[in-house]
């Protein structure tokens, strides 16, 4: 329905002239009255529009197509462009809740790694200590010779 100011609807600019046309609404019955007459009228003559008919011929094709039997529904579509931006704005929608899920994904990634690093550390550390003692060895029975 396209709503003309005064005809069939009021219009408003911001929330206080949105106040006034309510308050002018209750005041005046004889407008709340000529409004409802001209948008009953409208509703009656003009009910399907241009978009309402694009929209009805779009589904009508829609339901043809399945009714052939040439396309199945499904019922999930997937596509991964989509699915980043619909994460994102999940993820921007919940702050506290992305935070904390960043932060346990966070340590239980660190938590993984943690183990393999101070292992990587500690066998450098023994082959560095091994390497001392077999260059120390031969200089010890060198000087006891």
């Amino acid at each position: 329905m396209h709503l003309r100011a005064d005809f069939d609807g009021l219009l408003a600019r911001d929330p206080a002239h949105l106040a006034e046309q309510v308050l002018r609404l209750m005041d005046e019955p004889e407008l709340y009255a000529y409004l409802r007459s001209n948008a009953r009228a409208y509703g009656a003559t003009n009910a399907i529009d241009s978009d309402q008919r694009m929209l009805t011929a779009v589904l009508e094709a829609r339901s043809r197509s399945f009714d052939d039997g040439k396309r199945v529904p499904r019922r999930h579509i997937w596509h991964p462009f989509w699915s980043i931006w619909l994460w994102l704005s999940v993820a921007l929608d919940h702050p506290k809740r992305t935070a904390a899920l960043l932060l346990l994904a966070g340590s239980v990634a660190a938590g993984a790694m943690l183990p393999g690093v101070f292992q990587r550390k500690a066998q450098a550390s023994l082959q560095r200590d091994a390497g001392s003692r077999s260059r120390r060895s031969p200089k010890s029975n060198k000087k006891t010779s």
